[in-house]
């Protein structure tokens, strides 16, 4: 056995000790195999979860699966390394946009997204500009293009990442997958600047107007 060979051998049981990965599984018509294999290939533990329509039987492999909604009572307690949504539809983004709670994976994003627990989505079938549907020919309206996009924008800003598969997997192989609450960008107001003596050049941070004004009038005064 090789230098290179027993690297691997430890990588992948490192990979294996982590905790397990929850996969919400859609129904989707295309690319299922070929996510499928890019998400195996990377050795991870997975617990799956499906709504109507899966090809659950493709799936099933990947790691176990809830088979009842009890899952969702045990989301926030449970020591998830990440959700990840592999086929993200317009319907459900809106649902979570919006705060329609009536399908449970909607539930399941607002619960994770609550208590920091990091959400990628592949935006592949809901984006109308998407790679993916500019290959295969399809033309939205320019309208419902930027609809849709102000929608996916929109659950950006609450902490899920949108991100191609390479992204995805770069993240889940990485020893590491970033705190979605380090990633939200947090809002400086005067009382901050006065009273906590917070510095206005935090990275990601944005000033409200008024700690704005406050600040060029600072600069006039100086």
């Amino acid at each position: 056995m090789t230098e290179k060979d027993i690297e691997r051998i430890v990588a992948l049981t490192l990979q294996r000790l982590r905790p397990p990965t929850l996969l919400l599984i859609s129904e989707a018509q295309e690319y299922q195999k070929i996510i499928h294999a890019r998400l195996e290939a990377c050795h991870c533990v997975y617990r799956l979860a499906f709504e109507g329509g899966a090809e659950e039987a493709l799936w099933h492999s990947l790691g176990n699966v809830h088979e009842d909604e009890g899952w969702l009572r045990t989301l926030s307690s449970v020591p998830y390394r990440a959700m990840v949504i592999p086929f993200l539809s317009y319907a459900l983004a809106a649902d979570v946009v919006n705060g329609v709670m009536h399908r449970p994976f909607a539930k399941a994003i607002h619960q994770a997204l609550s208590c920091g627990l990091p959400v990628f989505a592949l935006p592949y079938y809901c984006d109308p500009d998407s790679e993916i549907n500019r290959l295969k020919g399809n033309s939205a309206h320019p309208g419902y293009v930027k609809h849709v996009q102000a929608t996916l924008l929109t659950l950006k800003k609450m902490g899920v990442t949108l991100c191609s598969l390479d992204e995805l997997i770069a993240n889940l192989m990485g020893s590491e997958i970033p705190d979605a609450r380090a990633s939200v960008r947090r809002y400086i107001t005067v009382n901050d600047i006065i009273n906590k003596k917070v510095k206005a050049d935090i990275p990601g941070a944005l000033l409200t107007d008024a700690a704005s004004d406050y600040l060029k009038n600072q600069k006039k005064n100086t």
